[in-house]
């Protein structure tokens, strides 16, 4: 028996998902520079970002109990209150620029505690905006007002987390085949490693 199950909405390919178990919910951003946050339980759109995104979208994360949604574009960084506004969502809570010179994300996370977010890019370096306590992106977060992690990747960094028992230290894998845990409060690594100087199954 195939119990799979279709979510029909988006008018162009899905380029990021995040899904969060505890609260039945799943969202999705695509190319048709559209958002939707997905009930799982009636397997319908709950809210739908549209009309304020101009540009690709790269990268999502969501905190489930703050209903807060944070989404990397190629021209910025955007934070949304699923708390406000109807279905239809036109406008976001705060925006912020990072100025990279064309350096796309490729991956963003926030901690635990709600009040850092971690942005991965393709040059290999990691910006750490902070976060207010209503959700939104700090004043001095834009520019070159956030802090950045630099010096161990050499390619992009794929993925980003925060460690769940430490809402300070994050981990990274990039495409240069390096991990890191980072001491996120004084911007500088806390142990790395080289994974293409690992031996292969074919060697003797």
């Amino acid at each position: 028996m195939n119990s799979s199950r279709k979510l029909s909405g988006h008018k162009g390919p899905v380029s990021c998902l995040k899904i969060c178990p505890e609260s039945h919910i799943l969202v999705s951003g695509a190319e048709d520079n559209v958002i939707r946050v997905w009930d799982l339980r009636s397997m319908r759109t709950s809210k739908c970002m549209t009309g304020c995104l101009s540009s690709d979208i790269e990268a999502i994360t969501y905190v489930a109990d703050k209903h807060m949604l944070y989404v990397a574009c190629t021209k910025g960084l955007y934070s949304f209150d699923l708390h406000r506004g109807g279905l239809i969502v036109k406008e976001a809570n705060s925006e912020v620029s990072l100025n990279e010179g064309g350096d796309e994300v490729a991956s963003i996370a926030i901690n635990v505690k709600g009040d850092m977010l971690a942005v991965a890019m393709d040059s290999g370096v990691i910006n750490l905006l902070p976060i207010k306590t209503n959700g939104s992106f700090c004043e001095n977060s834009g520019a070159t007002r956030y802090k950045k992690l630099s010096r161990v990747h050499t390619n992009i960094v794929s993925t980003v987390a925060f460690k769940k028992n430490n809402p300070r230290e994050l981990i990274s894998g990039g495409f240069d085949y390096a991990a890191c845990i980072w001491e996120a409060d004084r911007g500088r690594p806390k142990a790395s490693t080289s994974f293409k100087a690992l031996p292969s199954e074919d060697a003797g």
